[in-house]
C-alpha cells in the first residue's frame, strides 16, 4: 500500500522541506516547505509554480537580482533558467509555501 503522508525530505536552519506524495501515474510532484526564517531553493531545471498556504507574506529573490514579494494565497511562477531563489518569511510566524512541477 502505498503511503500519501508527508514525507520529511531535507531541512536546515530555519526550514524544513517535504514532499506531499501523489498518485504515481501524477506527471506532477509536489513540496511544501515550512519556513521560519528563509530558505534557498533550487529549481533542478525545473518550471516552479508556488503558493503560500500559510502565513502573511514572503520576498522571493532570484540570483540574479529579481525579487517580489507575495502574501498569502497567492500563487506565481519560478521559471526553470533561474536556477535558485530566496524565500524569506516576511510574517511574525512560521510560513507554509507549496511547490508544484513537472516530474
Amino acid at each position: 500500500m502505498i503511503s500519501f503522508k508527508p514525507v520529511l525530505m531535507d531541512e536546515g536552519p530555519g526550514w524544513k522541506k517535504f514532499h506531499l506524495p501523489a498518485h504515481f501515474l501524477h506527471y506532477y510532484d509536489v513540496w511544501r516547505y515550512h519556513i521560519q526564517t528563509s530558505a534557498h531553493i533550487e529549481t533542478n531545471n525545473k518550471f516552479h509554480v508556488l503558493n503560500l498556504v500559510e502565513g502573511n507574506s514572503i520576498l522571493v529573490e532570484t540570483q540574479n537580482g529579481i525579487s517580489m514579494q507575495f502574501s498569502y494565497a497567492e500563487t506565481f511562477a519560478i521559471p526553470a533558467a533561474a536556477r535558485k531563489y530566496k524565500v524569506t518569511n516576511l510574517s511574525g510566524d512560521e510560513v507554509m509555501l507549496v511547490i508544484a512541477f513537472i516530474k
